[in-house]
């Protein structure tokens, strides 16, 4: 019964921090002109309800979004950049080498994704964060196919490359031929849609050399 109730304890502080670090994460993009509500119930609960393992991976990796945020506010790099300059200095600051011609292909007004060796978002660019209506709670705590839905040939089409990316057999910048599609919020009450164009995909490195992540790169069209 103790141990029960010393891990209840425990539980109960990881929420308690993981709500604080929404909030925190909500503040610091407000100063930027970056409006996010910081949790809601639902995705509170959605957090309360996961393994302990991945309530302490979910906490670590939107620390570490919080920390490049921090820093990128504090050495002045302008998060209404989209494009080449943060994207850069985000892989820097996460020891993540992308191929030597990436940033030729980066495109005034796309958006970036960065993913790491385990397929988990890492760092998005902040335009995308204007477009949804999500909480941040729920952006970390629900797959990415619970928020959203669009076509499954888009959806098999990106869990293929991602696979193809791990294992080597896409070693560069490689675009891809996926029509424009509409993706759709399907838990939200605002069921905000975004009309967007994949462009293309990008395996990152460590800096031995092996397979870290990748980069996602698309136009939102609306």
């Amino acid at each position: 019964m103790e141990a029960v109730v010393q891990n209840q304890l425990a539980n109960g502080v990881l929420v308690e921090n993981f709500r604080d670090l929404t909030e925190r994460v909500s503040d610091l993009l407000g100063r930027q002109g970056i409006k996010v509500m910081p949790y809601n119930q639902r995705g509170i609960d959605r957090f309360l309800n996961l393994p302990r393992s991945l309530q302490e991976s979910i906490y670590s990796s939107l620390e570490k979004f919080y920390q490049l945020c921090e820093m990128a506010e504090n050495d002045g790099v302008p998060f209404e950049d989209s494009g080449k300059s943060i994207i850069w200095w985000t892989l820097t600051r996460l020891g993540m080498v992308p191929s030597s011609d990436l940033m030729s292909h980066i495109q005034p007004g796309v958006s970036i994704e960065v993913y790491n060796a385990e397929n988990v978002q890492i760092f998005r660019t902040f335009d995308i964060l204007r477009k949804i209506s999500y909480s941040l709670s729920e952006i970390v705590t629900y797959e990415w196919w619970e928020l959203f839905e669009r076509s499954s040939f888009v959806n098999q089409g990106m869990i293929q490359m991602a696979q193809d990316a791990a294992s080597g057999k896409i070693s560069g910048v490689h675009y891809t031929s996926f029509p424009e599609h509409e993706v759709r919020e399907v838990m939200s009450e605002e069921k905000c849609s975004i009309r967007m164009r994949h462009l293309f995909i990008c395996p990152l490195k460590d800096k031995a050399g092996g397979f870290a992540g990748g980069i996602s790169v698309f136009q939102m069209l609306n």
